[in-house]
């Protein structure tokens, strides 16, 4: 699997040594797809800062990996994780092969995953609450989607008034509180 991942991985990084991927088992297209949340901010600047519904999230077990995550309502229904993601925090050996064809929004439009990773997402910080998830590993340009299965699982209600997600059927530890997270600014 390790090779696999780093063979789709040579997409992003030309020239360098890569072992070739197969054509007709390249997942790649999803990032022209979902467009990019590299350049972002969790914290506001300026009068009026632009936020999107990404936030940040705990992925694994304690201590959690920190990373960022989209909340997308029309992601039906799946987790979908960056191979980027999967190789930078060092979860390639945990993934299991599985790959899958998805349908997306453009019609006749679609993707592959090429594997899932069992594991515990962290919402709402330290004191936030752990839920197990399945992530679909697929080539992102973004590091994490969270699909509709997980906000119907969580009671995710997406709250641009507020600049923030909250999970109405997940507490805080020790508490009677929601989690809450705060939104990602997204820099220009």
């Amino acid at each position: 699997m390790v090779a696999r991942l780093n063979a789709i991985e040579a997409r992003s990084n030309p020239g360098a040594e890569h072992e070739p991927v197969v054509d007709s088992d390249d997942p790649a297209g999803l990032e022209d797809l979902i467009g990019l949340l590299n350049n972002v901010q969790h914290h506001s600047k300026g009068p009026n800062p632009r936020k999107m519904a990404a936030t940040a999230v705990g992925l694994g077990h304690d201590p959690f990996h920190t990373i960022n995550a989209l909340w997308d309502s029309g992601s039906l229904p799946h987790i979908y994780i960056s191979l980027k993601a999967v190789q930078r925090l060092g979860l390639s050996k945990d993934v299991i092969s599985d790959k899958k064809l998805h349908g997306n929004a453009s019609a006749g439009s679609t993707f592959r995953s090429i594997g899932h990773l069992d594991t515990n997402l962290r919402l709402g910080g330290r004191h936030g609450a752990t839920v197990p998830v399945r992530l679909l590993v697929a080539p992102l340009g973004m590091d994490m989607i969270l699909g509709q299965a997980i906000l119907e699982k969580v009671g995710g209600v997406i709250d641009f008034m507020q600049h923030q997600v909250q999970c109405c059927r997940l507490h805080c530890a020790g508490t009677r509180k929601h989690v809450k997270m705060p939104m990602i600014q997204a820099s220009d």
